[in-house]
């Protein structure tokens, strides 16, 4: 009885060897053009705008040190001056990726 308990656990939390195959094979292997043009589109400032206004007012601050209710409460002072920085930003980065 012992042997068979013993072997029964043992097993249970040995790694067993599986295919990923099976895994991968049930996913598709790229981004559709579609996707990849949804993804790479600009946001807008509207986009911006709600992304901002979704969050809790008390959430973590960002690299910044502000947090949400910062620029919700600032927005029609700085609304637009970080919508075009982080829009800069996404530019630069697009610009890196294609060279």
């Amino acid at each position: 009885m012992t042997v068979i308990v013993r072997d029964y656990f043992s097993n249970l939390f040995q790694k067993q060897a599986s295919s990923r195959e099976s895994v991968l094979s049930a996913l598709s292997s790229s981004v559709t053009n579609e996707d990849n043009n949804k993804l790479t589109t600009p946001f807008t400032m509207e986009e911006f705008k709600e992304a901002v206004f979704s969050m809790q007012d008390d959430k973590c601050p960002g690299p910044d040190g502000f947090n949400p209710g910062f620029y919700k409460k600032f927005w029609d002072i700085c609304g637009h001056e970080i919508y075009k920085c982080i829009s800069w930003i996404s530019w630069i980065m697009l610009c890196v990726e294609t060279v």
